[in-house]
This record gives C-alpha cells, structure tokens and sequence, in this order.
C-alpha cells in the first residue's frame, strides 16, 4: 500500500506538552540542502540545546526524520531486477508442468 503525503506546506510537529515547530516536509532535497548548507551552523544555539535534551531528540528523530525517510522509500519501491545491482528478486510464477513442444519444421 502507499501512503505518499506529497503535501508541501509546513506543519506542527509536537515535541513535548507546550513544545511545537513548525516545519517545512522533509524530503530528500531539503535533507541535500540541509547538509551543504554552511549557514546551518551561524543559526541560534536553541536549536542545539533543544536537541541535545533526549526526550526532544528522540520525539524529533520518529516524528520527523524517518517520516522522511519512509516518503523516500515508498517511492523507491518496485520490484528487485534479477539481473540487475538488486539481483534476488523472488520468482512468482509457479514452474511449468512440462516443456512445450517445439514448433514443426516444414
């Protein structure tokens, strides 16, 4: 089943009792942006100490992140190629009961 929410508008993810932000979805782009971004480190230290309070952290980490990370592998989710880099792909088609007959020759 897929359950992509494509949705582009920022939400309120809530942390704690009285603790919310506001964030943008996570997707693959940002999370590019994210680490490139050497601006990332002039920004407030709150952002720091929230984070570094484990309650916080983790709420962030299942709440967030891998709510991202899920997006990007349900769209990444088609079948193992069994002779491409994915080879194991399971065989579905039950084998056949006999070989066919071969096609005469006039």
């Amino acid at each position: 089943m897929i359950r992509l929410n494509l949705s582009s508008q920022p939400e309120w993810l809530d942390l704690a009792p009285g603790l919310g932000l506001k964030l943008a979805p996570l997707t693959t782009a940002l999370m590019v942006a994210a680490r490139a971004d050497p601006d990332l480190a002039a920004l407030p230290e709150g952002i720091d100490a929230l984070l570094d309070i484990w309650p916080e952290f983790e709420a962030f980490q299942t709440r967030y992140v891998a709510r991202g990370l899920m997006l990007d592998a349900e769209k990444n989710a088609s079948a193992p190629s069994p002779t491409g880099p994915s080879a194991g792909a399971k065989a579905i088609a039950r084998p056949a009961r006999a070989p066919a007959p071969t096609v005469p020759q006039d």
